[in-house]
């Protein structure tokens, strides 16, 4: 660039200079120019100043006139001027450009490592849920060779709990979120796995959510779904014996600044007397994980309601 307007510079010098009959000492502003855009303030600062003294020398080699003599003055300041502040537009200009190049390099990186930690979490997630189906399948291989039903019953219950664990890794393998999932879609699949393996895949059941995805994160989730698989797990010990038409109801809903999570049946309801078994220590304790509360009521069959904040 600098090259080619020198030579157009001496062109126009040689050849055209006696003809245009305009001061020759303008005409060397192009090379300023192309200096100043090439090296920036301090190239276009020098190339300004030396521009007029580079230009009369090469007159006076050449042979000729100047034909403003008045003017080398403005030429001068001209120069400088120009130079200067084309030289700071371009430094300008090339720390934009270089810093767009930078932020989209910074970018790019950032891009690469999010995709990779999102593969590493989908990788965890996967291995999890692996490794609770082979907990699952060995501790029902396990429980079909015992005889005592007292035992196999509490082999079933340990392998219902691990389903709700397991359950939440296989949403968060399938989730666009790496550590959040649909809580609707969870106790969904939840509860029709739950009656599919107490052979109750008939029974009717009623949940009642708001339309839009709540979002939980996996560790609230996990402590969800354990809930309701104690509070069904009692269902089907005490309330449906004998029942003509069990229905059980599961209700999320937001109320103010919480969630309150229900879970129902329509049989005759806690006993006055009963032994507190270790659903019902482990439902507070759960409760508490999420920073809740839980009340065990009786209002037409047996209710369970746990309140937690919404925050998390």
């Amino acid at each position: 660039m600098v090259t080619v307007s020198l030579l157009v510079y001496i062109f126009v010098i040689l050849a055209l200079g006696g003809k245009l009959r305009v001061s020759n000492n303008y005409i060397v502003l192009l090379p300023v120019i192309s200096i100043s855009l090439s090296f920036g303030f301090l190239g276009g600062f020098i190339s300004g100043s030396l521009a007029l003294p580079a230009n009369l020398l090469l007159f006076y080699f050449l042979g000729h006139l100047n034909y403003s003599p008045e003017s080398k003055m403005m030429a001068e300041i001209s120069g400088i001027l120009l130079g200067s502040v084309l030289g700071y537009l371009s430094d300008f200009f090339t720390q934009v450009k270089e810093e767009i190049q930078r932020r989209k390099s910074t970018e790019a990186a950032l891009s690469k490592a999010l995709k990779e930690k999102e593969l590493l979490l989908r990788e965890i997630h996967h291995r999890v849920k692996n490794n609770l189906n082979l907990i699952k399948s060995i501790t029902q291989l396990q429980s079909n060779r015992i005889d005592n039903e007292l035992v196999y019953n509490e082999c079933n219950k340990l392998n219902q709990r691990i389903l709700s664990i397991s359950l939440v890794q296989d949403l968060l393998f399938t989730s666009n979120y790496s550590d959040k999932l649909n809580i609707n879609e969870y106790i969904t699949q939840l509860v029709e796995s739950l009656l599919e393996s107490h052979h109750s895949k008939q029974m009717q059941w009623e949940f009642i959510c708001q339309e839009e995805p709540i979002l939980v994160h996996n560790k609230r989730a996990t402590s969800i779904g354990l809930i309701i698989n104690e509070g069904l797990v009692n269902c089907f010990k005490y309330a449906f014996n004998n029942h003509p038409s069990p229905k059980l109801f599961i209700e999320l809903l937001p109320i103010d600044e919480n969630f309150v999570l229900k879970i129902g049946d329509n049989g005759p309801g806690y006993p006055e007397d009963e032994e507190c078994g270790l659903g019902k220590k482990l439902i507070p304790s759960l409760a508490a994980q999420l920073k809740g509360s839980v009340e065990f009521v009786n209002d037409n069959g047996a209710w369970i309601i746990v309140r937690f904040p919404k925050n998390e």
